[in-house]
């Protein structure tokens, strides 16, 4: 059975708990490692069964998996609609740094995942960081007008409206997950549910357009009969194949010279 090592990260006067899994083999030494960012908790972006399963596949091909709770899920009233992709930036830095320096990680080795809302801060991140990730997965990204649409702003024939930060929607004309994504070469998986109601399918095409403009070829898969959850094994089971796939040449050792 995997290790399993709860860790707390301090991120300007807040504490960021989350949890660190180590694989079956794990040995001293630095690891490959991965990340995970589901972002800012809504109700049609819970998919615990399918990040449970990734993690434990994750972890049986040996890489290591960082996950954390994201700050808005303790937050109530006015500090939760104060949270801005800033801070939600801000909060994936203060984890990417202790990750990459931790004894148990090969910082040149990281992956960083977002999903859903998640994409938008690993975007930001990515673009900005001192030390890049080695690879990128987006799950169910959403862009500017995706972020809109859920949150009912764009009719009121909206399927699903959800209480997002209003610093959050405030900040919308000035940022661009699609572009931020793109904005640093690396090599980069795009993953989008085919059957998801939450997010229309021009949001994962958009930023794939974003990579081609800035002359670079993500990986991008459609996935069938997929909803935005995740929610059916053999669904999770073609997500998670996908995802080893596209990371397994991180498990080969760096060379040294």
């Amino acid at each position: 059975m995997a290790a399993t090592v709860p860790f707390e990260v301090a991120s300007d006067g807040a504490s960021l708990r989350g949890t660190l899994h180590l694989p079956d083999d794990h040995i001293s030494g630095a690891q490959p490692a991965v990340l995970i960012c589901r972002g800012i908790p809504t109700q049609s972006s819970e998919s615990g069964a399918f990040f449970e399963a990734l993690t434990a596949s994750l972890t049986d091909a040996g890489f290591v998996v960082a996950l954390y709770e994201h700050r808005c899920a303790s937050l109530i009233l006015d500090d939760y609609h104060e949270f801005s992709p800033a801070n939600d930036v801000a909060d994936l830095t203060y984890i990417t740094r202790w990750l990459a320096a931790n004894d148990h990680v090969d910082r040149d080795r990281l992956t960083i995942l977002g999903f859903a809302l998640g994409s938008v801060p690993v975007s930001m991140l990515v673009s900005s960081t001192d030390h890049p990730p080695a690879r990128m997965v987006l799950l169910n990204p959403f862009t500017v007008e995706a972020i809109r649409s859920l949150a009912g702003m764009q009719s009121d024939s909206a399927k699903q409206t959800e209480d997002l930060p209003k610093a959050l929607l405030n900040s919308l004309d000035r940022i661009s997950p699609p572009r931020d994504a793109a904005g640093l070469t690396r090599p980069t998986l795009i993953l989008q549910s085919a059957a998801d109601t939450v997010l229309p399918a021009t949001s994962a095409e958009e930023f794939v357009t974003a990579f081609k403009v800035a002359g670079q070829s993500p990986d991008f898969i459609y996935v069938a009969r997929a909803d935005h959850r995740l929610t059916n094994p053999s669904v999770q089971e073609t997500c998670i194949a996908c995802i080893l796939d596209f990371l397994a040449p991180l498990l080969q050792p760096v060379l040294q010279t």
